[in-house]
């Protein structure tokens, strides 16, 4: 799980700060629980909707062959299914 983190966090490096937090928040990477997106918005001061397009334009560039993640890792992450 550890080593999972670490590769999330390199794929996020090239994500802005704050889309970078509401995806943790959201999916609760830091060992908080999952949070809202209207939880979310209050405490980034911005719309539910606002939160929902960082989120995921974060996945998208996570998404990407460039990031190195595999296709696994992100469904975990996201729970997805393939």
């Amino acid at each position: 799980r550890n080593d999972a983190l670490s590769a999330i966090d390199r794929a996020m490096a090239s994500a802005m700060p704050r889309h970078q937090a509401a995806l943790r928040m959201h999916y609760g990477l830091d060992g908080h629980p999952p949070m809202t997106l209207d939880q979310i918005g209050k405490k980034l001061n911005v719309t539910r909707e606002r939160v929902r397009q960082m989120i995921l334009k974060t996945e998208r560039i996570m998404k990407h062959p460039s990031q190195g993640l595999t296709p696994r890792l992100i469904n975990d992450l996201t729970g997805e299914t393939a």
